[in-house]
Parts: C-alpha cells; structure tokens; sequence
C-alpha cells in the first residue's frame, strides 16, 4: 500500500484550544511551518521512490530514477525519528499543481500495485497494513479526483481529524496544500503519499506533466526540526 513540486510541512501544535480541540487555521502558510524551537534528538528525512531502482531515493528524481508517465501516482515517504510520543503535529503537504505551461500534480492520488513493495523497503514502515490512514479531500475544481483509494497512510502515528483542503480553493496557481493533524506513537512516524502527474488526456496536448520544462521540488519541514528537499527533474515523467 502506497500513495512535483510538493511540499510536506509539520509543525507541533501549539495552538490549542481550552477543551483541547486544535484552533481552525484557515490562512495556514510555509512561514508558519519554520517557526519553532529546536526539538533535540529528532531527525527528518524525505525521499520518493524509484520506480526504475525499486528502491527510496533522497536525491534528485529523474529518468535514471523514474520511469513514470503522465497519469502515474509517485509515492512520496516522510520519516520522523525521535519524535515526542504523544506529541500532536500539525502536517501539510504542499504540492505544485501546475506551472504558467502545464498541469504538474493536479491531485494527491492512492497506491499503484505496480510499487506496492515501496512500503516493505527501508528506509520504509516495512509492513503493509498502515497504522492510520484517511481519505485525501477532493478538490471541487477538479472532476476527475473522485477515487476511494485515495487515501494518506501513517505507520507509528495517528491522523486526529479529518484534513484541510486543498487550499487555496478553486483553480490551480501555481501550489495547493493539504493540512491535517496527527500524534505520533512510537520512536518512528512515516507518512507515506502519492502525487498523480497530470495528463494530456485531462488537461490537453501539451499541458500534462511531461511538458513541464522546469525543475519543481518537494520541500519537507517539522517545525523545530528542520527540513529537507527533493527535486523533480522535468523529464523524471514521460508522456
């Protein structure tokens, strides 16, 4: 089980109200997310998996690592280590929807059987079946998002309500995010997703995920933490 630019933030909540519910943040930013005191002891790393390899990969991914097409799903894998257990995190996962020349990842999508061993290599949760997972929210501008294996999937943490998003509403600018609130477990959390590369056959000739001409990248950052980005090369997907 298994799900550019992206980008995943996590920031401890802190901003809780009297009866424990966390405060509704509706203007969440990228500012937010790298404010915080430094959490000892606790590592974060992103990777995305290489279809081409059959391995994760923290480097830049492009067609030596690829080996996607348009209307693929790219795993992505977050892994928190040392990490407070009982800690409530805020996590958002920023992705590039579209450039000013193509559609990039129009939405966040479900596993693939073809990378369904991602999950059981290392760096990875190395078991199937996650401890919590929740559906990915549609994006009402899109109608083609509409899927029930559309769903985010943690190991060593669990989701605490449903996610916001994806934000901004409406049309593609440029990025979208999705926000939701999770407690970690146990001494390891990972998060693992999937971006689908958009395709000609959704947005037209030339504007799926393969004609973007620009690098676009996948940022990671736990408040206090620190942070962490992977690139996607322009041709890492194929028409």
């Amino acid at each position: 089980m298994i799900g550019g630019g992206a980008a995943l933030w996590l920031l401890v909540d802190d901003d809780e109200k009297a009866d424990g519910q966390p405060t509704p943040s509706p203007t969440r930013s990228r500012t937010a997310a790298s404010t915080g005191s430094p959490e000892a002891g606790t590592t974060l790393r992103l990777l995305a998996w290489s279809r081409q390899q059959s391995r994760w990969v923290s480097t830049d991914l492009d067609s030596t690592a690829a080996s996607y097409r348009e209307g693929d799903s790219i795993p992505f894998l977050m892994r928190l280590d040392g990490a407070v257990a009982g800690k409530r995190y805020q996590v958002s996962v920023r992705y590039e929807c579209g450039t000013e020349k193509s559609a990039v990842f129009d939405f966040l999508s479900g596993p693939q059987e073809t990378d369904e061993s991602a999950v059981l290599t290392a760096p990875g949760p190395g078991t199937q079946r996650a401890d919590s997972t929740i559906p990915v929210p549609e994006d009402p501008s899109i109608t083609f998002d509409d899927s029930s294996s559309r769903r985010l999937q943690l190991w060593g943490a669990t989701f605490q309500r449903s996610p916001e998003g994806p934000l901004p509403a409406g049309q593609c600018s440029r990025f979208k995010e999705i926000w939701m609130d999770v407690v970690v477990r146990g001494p390891a959390a990972f998060l693992i997703w999937t971006a689908h590369a958009a395709s000609a056959q959704d947005w037209g000739e030339g504007r799926g995920a393969s004609s973007t001409n620009t690098r676009t990248s996948m940022e990671v950052a736990v408040s206090g933490v620190g942070d962490a980005t992977l690139n996607i090369a322009p041709d890492a997907i194929e028409p």
